[in-house]
């Protein structure tokens, strides 16, 4: 099992004793079968984003203290410099760079991602997660498959939407495509 599934994987199931929730518990919560949930906790499959977010949201936790194991402190306000951020490269969909990861109790999460066109329409499995979510498209083009809607998105395009919807990115004529996407708790 590679080591960051495995640190990732030990961070939840401590987090979930220390709550007091049962695998069960989480299973029904998740929406999955409680062999499957078993599975993520011991690391035996790779962790998605929307997964790990809806574990946070469960434990009430920060989605670095899952990833990397850090617990915001930050209160009053957080510079991220240009190029910056916590990276999320390993267990998830595409690579996230958090610009608020110390900023403690944040209403929203704000992420720079990049998806790249080595993955093609329709081979994503759709997300979805309790709450809204703003992308505004930084450089290239991305479909997104939203629900039953498929949408482009161009350089400077914006799209408000309920991300409790199944939805997939994609990057579209070019090699890879970055957004600001800001998920709202």
């Amino acid at each position: 099992m590679p080591e960051h599934l495995e640190q990732i994987a030990l961070r939840i199931s401590d987090m979930r004793e220390i709550r007091g929730i049962s695998q069960e518990e989480m299973a029904l919560q998740l929406n999955m079968p409680v062999e499957e949930y078993r599975d993520f906790e011991a690391g035996k499959k790779d962790f998605r984003f929307t997964f790990l977010y809806k574990i946070c949201e469960i434990l009430g936790a920060e989605i670095n203290e899952l990833l990397v194991g850090e617990t915001p402190t930050l209160k009053h306000y957080e510079i991220v410099r240009a190029g910056q951020g916590k990276e999320y490269k390993d267990s998830v969909d595409y690579p996230h760079r958090n610009l608020a990861f110390a900023f403690k109790n944040r209403k929203a999460d704000p992420f720079i991602v990049t998806i790249t066109s080595d993955v093609k329409y329709g081979e994503r499995k759709k997300n979805n997660h309790e709450s809204q979510e703003l992308i505004y498209i930084l450089e290239g083009k991305m479909l997104l498959d939203l629900d039953a809607h498929t949408l482009v998105l161009d350089k400077g395009d914006s799209i408000y939407f309920d991300s409790t919807q199944p939805h997939a990115m994609y990057a579209l004529e070019c090699d890879a495509c970055t957004f600001l996407t800001i998920v709202m708790k």
